[in-house]
């Protein structure tokens, strides 16, 4: 998953992120951010819907294939 993300924000693409928040909890801190695509003309293309769905997607096959071993 990693990778195609890595794939997707790093190849000939500029980034502007918005830092919305910084917090932390037990687990650890963290940052809320939006990324926007800047490298396609005027417009800046907020990236985070792309990246959740490729999240999501990677979760739902890992999900399946959990599923088919047990």
């Amino acid at each position: 998953m990693i990778t195609e993300i890595e794939n997707y924000l790093l190849i000939d693409q500029l980034f502007y992120v918005k830092v919305h928040g910084m917090d932390s909890d037990e687990y650890g801190s963290y940052v809320t951010v939006t990324f926007y695509d800047t490298s396609k003309g005027d417009e800046d293309i907020d990236v985070n819907q792309i990246l959740i769905d490729k999240i999501l997607e990677v979760m739902t096959v890992t999900f399946k294939m959990r599923v088919i071993v047990f």
